[in-house]
């Protein structure tokens, strides 16, 4: 299986470039794993405290930018 690492520039860079934010690997489906995302907004404030489901609102954009 191969496994394509990204680091989109609307993320955290990744500390000493150990891990990549997000991995998507393809062997015939694709599955995409990320990890350590936090729901912050352009002015670096936390969106949706305590609301798993804002948070991944915020989150889940930004992995696809």
């Amino acid at each position: 299986m191969s496994v394509e690492r990204l680091n989109p520039g609307t993320l955290a860079a990744p500390v000493m470039n150990l891990y990549s934010q997000v991995a998507v690997g393809s062997p015939g489906a694709r599955l995409v794993a990320i990890a350590g995302q936090v729901a912050l907004d352009s002015d670096g404030e936390l969106v949706g405290a305590g609301d798993h489901g804002a948070q991944a609102e915020q989150v889940f954009p930004t992995c696809s930018e």
